[in-house]
């Protein structure tokens, strides 16, 4: 019986857990005020949305989602160039309500492109920008040139409560 609920519960995060199929990229969006909406709907069914987009060369891609305080929230970057040798880097940065740069990463996703997990002290409207290596100050001063997944996610109640029974069963094998 604990083998089912394990197999269950593993079976279950990984249906629950994929992302939906990718949002398109619509230009203008290289701004924060100029910033794509996401609707509210981006993250469900399954706690995560994703974005097709396309990064070239002086090219900043920004986006807009609503995100509840406190929620654990990770952004990451993919690349998706056909043929490609994955050395693309990508620089990416999180945008408070108000405007202000909250967080930025270079490299702690796979190869040269970025991730960043984090906890938003408020809720309102959050920005993502997705760059270049380089362009510290948002601006498209990169030279990179490359197709992307932006995939943002928010754990949803199915998946956590899955994830906690998943954890029992293990505790409980002990």
């Amino acid at each position: 019986m604990a083998r089912l609920i394990s197999f269950a519960a593993i079976f279950g995060l990984l249906v629950v857990g994929a992302p939906a199929g990718p949002v398109p990229e619509v230009e203008p969006n290289n701004s924060f005020a100029g910033a794509q909406f996401l609707p509210a709907d981006f993250f469900v069914p399954y706690g995560a949305g994703a974005v097709a987009g396309a990064l070239a060369s002086g090219d900043v891609d920004f986006y807009a989602v609503y995100l509840p305080a406190d929620v654990l929230t990770t952004a990451s970057v993919f690349d998706y160039t056909p043929g490609d040798d994955y050395d693309n880097d990508s620089y990416l940065g999180v945008f408070a309500p108000d405007g202000t740069l909250f967080d930025v990463d270079d490299d702690d996703g796979p190869g040269y492109l970025s991730s960043i997990h984090f906890f938003p002290p408020v809720s309102g409207m959050w920005r993502f920008a997705v760059t270049g290596y380089g362009d510290t100050g948002f601006t498209g001063s990169h030279g990179e040139n490359f197709d992307y997944r932006l995939v943002l996610s928010i754990p949803e109640p199915a998946s956590l409560a899955l994830l906690a029974l998943g954890g029992l069963c293990l505790v409980r094998r002990r």
